[in-house]
């Protein structure tokens, strides 16, 4: 992975960094680098499938970083609105303390929704606090929405509020990051670096959260490789592990228009969590033994 020209994050990271930044340390300082984003199983969810018991199944099978996303967490959430519960939420870091857990949600963060949306954004932060126990709380958001050209209209306004949320994540000891998604890499990009600028050697607690498969969503958004050519590996807080085509996200981790045994040569000094994030569907544990034999065997290529 190149190294890019800001003197501000050229430190190395180690895997005892990410698990201060992801979740735990100490005892941990092994940790097992594979976890999944909870809306892989909101099939099983929408069935009535309790939360606890999907988590319980995950440490069975050794998962460790666990991405409760909003929309995909059950009864730990409202029905309608999707606003987490935060006391509830904050008694799984106690029920499953070998977890790391961040807390993500869906917001237009490129438009101006982090002011629009100023509570649920605080309901945010108080779930990512909650979730993470004796950890770094890590509150991680993804633009669904947002076309290019607000992207641009609204770029100054987006800096300045990424910029604080940042600030408040690091106040209360943890970090902030952002997906890429639809949106122009570049555009993306920028709105990212100019926070760093701003942010100083604070600038370290706003990550990207890198997914490849994205980038197949949209003509616009850009060529993965490209992109992670331009970052450094302590810019990344997690990789999502998934496949698509035609613009579809498949309910399996196969060949496909991502080519992963690229990425995996790319990211091959990368030390942090891979998170499954396959499209929901019945059968998730037989599909996720046959993802975790592909990242198993094409990881180990590279």
């Amino acid at each position: 992975m190149e190294v890019g020209n800001s003197t501000l994050r050229q430190l190395p990271i180690t895997l005892t960094a990410m698990c201060r930044w992801f979740g735990k340390e100490g005892d941990r300082g092994t940790m097992n680098q594979l976890g999944i984003v909870t809306n892989c199983w909101k099939h099983e969810l929408d069935q009535g499938a309790p939360l606890e018991q999907l988590l319980d199944q995950a440490v069975d099978y050794g998962l460790v970083a666990i991405e409760l996303r909003q929309t995909a967490l059950g009864t730990f959430e409202s029905a309608d609105s999707h606003l987490p519960e935060v006391q509830r939420l904050g008694e799984l870091a106690h029920e499953y303390p070998e977890c790391c857990f961040d807390y993500a949600m869906s917001l237009s963060f490129l438009s101006g929704e982090i002011t629009e949306a100023a509570d649920r954004v605080r309901l945010g932060r108080e779930a990512a606090v909650a979730v993470a126990g004796s950890g770094a709380p890590h509150l991680r958001l993804v633009d669904l929405v947002s076309s290019s050209e607000q992207v641009r209209a609204c770029e100054s306004k987006t800096v300045r509020e990424l910029t604080e949320l940042t600030l408040a994540m690091d106040q209360a000891g943890g970090i902030l990051s952002v997906e890429n998604c639809r949106q122009p890499w570049d555009d993306l990009f920028r709105v990212v670096q100019r926070a760093w600028e701003e942010l100083g050697s604070v600038g370290e607690k706003l990550k990207i959260c890198f997914d490849p498969a994205n980038f197949r969503l949209s003509e616009e958004a850009g060529d993965s490789l490209q992109a992670l050519g331009q970052l450094q590996i302590s810019d990344l807080s997690m990789v999502h592990l998934k496949q698509v085509r035609e613009a579809v996200v498949l309910q399996d981790l196969v060949p496909g228009e991502i080519d992963w045994a690229a990425q995996f040569r790319q990211l091959q000094e990368y030390q942090g969590p891979f998170l499954f994030e396959m499209a929901p569907g019945p059968d998730c544990w037989v599909r996720f033994e046959a993802a975790r034999n592909f990242y198993e065997q094409h990881r180990c290529e590279v």
